[in-house]
């Protein structure tokens, strides 16, 4: 899935495709790292309260690096969630017309993971620019 994406860019997953918090808390120190949060420097950070997310470890981390974090409930819809409307929805729609000019190329082929991954890193790319976020 990083195919496309920038060299900087985190590799972090899970077999069971949920966020565990030992991978949430590689996420934080790779945001802490690129981000530069501090004191002259705060930052806020949204989310879902997803049980990864709100782990004691994960708190420390917030705390330390001033990054205050502002959780919506589970489940919240995805229209009341800012990035799911800002980075997600772009996203979704640069992978569909990715997968829409595929398919019209290879006809009566079926899209697998390996093609996936390239579309995924270059709409990724797309969606998240500076002005969605």
């Amino acid at each position: 899935m990083l195919n496309g994406a920038p060299e900087e860019s985190l590799d972090v997953v899970y077999s069971s495709d949920w966020m565990t918090g030992d991978n949430f808390l590689k996420v934080i120190k790779h945001f802490v790292v690129h981000i530069l949060p501090s004191n002259d420097y705060p930052v806020i950070v949204t989310m879902n309260n997803h049980e990864s997310h709100i782990s004691n470890s994960a708190l420390e981390m917030f705390k330390q690096h001033y990054i205050h974090i502002l959780t919506f409930p589970l489940p919240t819809p995805n229209q009341a969630q800012p990035s799911d409307r800002s980075v997600f929805a772009p996203l979704k729609a640069s992978h569909s017309r990715f997968t829409d000019a595929w398919m019209l190329q290879y006809p009566g082929r079926h899209v697998t993971v390996c093609e996936m991954k390239t579309r995924v890193g270059t709409s990724f790319m797309r969606a998240a620019t500076p002005l969605n976020i």
